[in-house]
């Protein structure tokens, strides 16, 4: 007889076969715990790429735009914008 633990989405499923029966459940399903800090670091990450495509409609990030501004504004323009790219990765992993 074998014994498993099968995971399908958020839930784990134990099983047991028998070769001549075949598999049968044991009725048993146990969901896997959810790992907080994961879910904080996405809102944050999902926070992040709003901010880029705010930035991105509010100031056109290119040469000739960003010379004609003042330092503190293009100091804040590509703050925001690099800040807002982080959310990419962080949500990735």
């Amino acid at each position: 007889m074998k014994k498993g633990l099968h995971s399908i989405g958020e839930f784990s499923i134990n099983t047991q076969c028998n070769d001549e029966k075949g598999c049968k459940m044991s009725g048993e399903i146990k969901r896997k715990e959810r790992i907080i800090e994961l879910d904080y670091i996405r809102a944050f990450a999902i926070l992040c790429v709003l901010l880029t495509h705010t930035t991105e409609r509010v100031y056109t990030l290119n040469a000739m735009t960003l010379a004609q501004e003042s330092m503190h504004s293009r100091i804040f323009s590509v703050s925001l914008f690099t800040v807002g790219r982080l959310g990419v990765p962080l949500f990735s992993s």
